[in-house]
Formats: structure tokens, sequence, C-alpha cells
């Protein structure tokens, strides 16, 4: 069994290896990122940071409860209002919903 004294010298190497890795590999991320961007690696920064930036996400896939994934946006759309709209069904009502919906059925009383 390893002692102590060697196990911490171990510890000590890994860690030195991997910040040593970690800051090489930062270093050439952002030289990849300055010799991409058009003529200033700035112009991006500035960008972002004035809100200027025009990227927008756009939902175009979803994984549906068996698996599989929508294949374009209009089945997309389908699927989350099948999700998060509910059905709305008389006969699943509640003592609760039956007595909501009488109650809009009534014209409300504004001049109160």
């Amino acid at each position: 069994m390893k002692t102590l004294g060697v196990r911490k010298i171990q510890y000590n190497e890994g860690k030195r290896q991997y910040q040593s890795k970690l800051k090489e590999e930062k270093f050439k991320s952002w030289q990849k990122y300055c010799s991409t961007e058009e003529s200033n690696p700035w112009n991006a920064i500035y960008k972002t940071a004035s809100g200027k930036s025009t990227s927008t996400t756009c939902l175009t896939t979803l994984q549906q409860p068996y698996g599989t994934f929508t294949l374009d946006t209009e089945n997309t759309t389908k699927h989350m209002l099948d999700y998060f709209v509910p059905k709305d069904s008389e006969t699943n009502d509640s003592a609760v919903h039956k007595q909501f919906r009488e109650q809009i059925k009534e014209p409300v009383d504004t001049r109160r």
C-alpha cells in the first residue's frame, strides 16, 4: 500500500499536468477564435455586449415520448400544443369544472 506522501506527490503531479493542459487548450481556443473572426476579434464581443447580436435559436425538433423525433416545425408545434395544452372534454370534468362551466354561461354584471 502506498504511503500518504507518495499519493500526495502523485496528486500534485496530476494536478499540475491538468492545469498545464487546461491553460494550453484555453490558449489554443482563444487563438482559433481570434484567427476566424473577419478582421477584428473584438467585433463579436462588442456586438454581444451592446445587445446587437442577431443570432436567434429556432426550435425545429423535439424528442417525443417513444423516443422518436418530430420531423419539421409544424410537427414540433403540434407536439408542443398536444403536450402543454390539455384537451377540453366535458366528459372528464370534476364537480368544480362543471360548476365553473355553468358560471361562465351567465353574463357577468360589471356595473356593481
